[in-house]
């Protein structure tokens, strides 16, 4: 008998203008993720940059009315606010297992932060070639291209848990 997750959690890949076109990546991210979910018949935790249109067991965008912002400049939800929010709701829902839909590149961090919240990973296949997550036309320099994505990603990936947690 196959498990299947209480939720899904879909993480976007850096921030876009043009979230609708099919060949964006976090289009491409909520694609999946409303296919799982209708898969599964279970609701999607995700943010606003995710462009999730439709989910049969409901939808909980966790960063609106959360954003914080400086002057003008828009402050992003991290990865580990997002994996925080879910637990939030998960208190209240009853979740206990997730998949996660997410950009290669991403998915060992957004896993990773979710285990730390007390969540069990259900793996689900899905098509990830690592090259086609990267956009010039990200707002976030980090997802920009690989060699920057790296140089962020090992950063973040060294800090122990209790500062990541602190900066995050």
């Amino acid at each position: 008998m196959r498990i299947k997750p209480d939720v899904i959690v879909a993480f976007a890949f850096g921030k876009f203008d043009d979230n609708d076109k099919p060949t964006c990546p976090n289009r491409i991210i909520a694609d999946f993720a409303e296919y799982l979910a209708a898969k599964n018949m279970v609701p999607i935790v995700t943010q606003t940059d995710v462009p999730i249109i439709h989910s049969v067991m409901g939808i909980y965008f966790v960063d609106l009315g959360r954003l914080l912002t400086i002057g003008a400049k828009e402050i992003y939800l991290s990865t580990l606010s997002i994996a925080e929010k879910t637990k939030e709701l998960a208190k209240e829902k009853g979740w206990k297992t997730v998949s996660v839909v997410a950009a290669a590149p991403h998915k060992w961090r957004c896993e990773r932060d979710l285990r730390k919240m007390g969540f069990v990973i259900l793996e689900e296949m899905y098509f990830n070639r690592y090259r086609f997550w990267f956009s010039r036309k990200s707002k976030q320099w980090w997802t920009r291209g690989p060699i920057r994505w790296w140089f962020y990603e090992i950063l973040v990936r060294l800090l122990p848990w209790w500062l990541y947690k602190k900066i995050a």
